[in-house]
């Protein structure tokens, strides 16, 4: 059930619809760094923490974290770009390309999804749930709870 306006980003990004609604809308109208780039981030990396927690180091973790890097970290990708501030880019990079002693570890893209969350849970998330593409997507999901159906009125 998704939870109407007390969505969080976590419940957002797990909810296809809902997921899909907030990328179209960071897409179109957000103009902060990175637009719907954030979004996949956050996925990416939360993908990434969590298989951790359920396999440990793995060569699928170094692969991941690998994926992320070359997806999010290089200039070349101008698609995925997060503005992210070099020296929180740096350390991940090198300890992927570098690592021969199991240095990747589970939390070693925190700070960057600390800033990408902040940017999604600070500016965008509660634009979109003012705008017209969240009130039709509750509309098309009947996820009112008593506060939304007043809100919508």
């Amino acid at each position: 059930r998704m939870k109407g306006r007390n969505l969080d980003l976590l419940s957002l990004a797990e909810y296809m619809p809902s997921r899909d609604a907030f990328a179209s809308f960071l897409k179109l109208n957000w103009e902060g760094v990175g637009g719907e780039a954030n979004l996949a981030f956050f996925e990416d990396v939360t993908n990434f923490e969590q298989e951790w927690s359920e396999v440990g180091m793995s060569l699928g973790s170094w692969k991941a974290a690998k994926d992320i890097v070359d997806k999010y970290y290089t200039p070349k990708r101008p698609l995925h770009y997060l503005g992210l501030p070099q020296e929180v880019m740096k350390q991940a990079a090198e300890v992927v390309k570098f690592d021969t002693e199991g240095d990747i570890q589970p939390d070693m893209f925190r700070e960057a999804k600390g800033i990408v969350i902040s940017r999604l849970e600070g500016d965008a998330l509660p634009k979109f749930k003012e705008s017209e593409e969240f009130k039709g997507l509750i509309e098309r999901m009947r996820a009112y709870d008593e506060l939304d159906e007043h809100m919508l009125a």
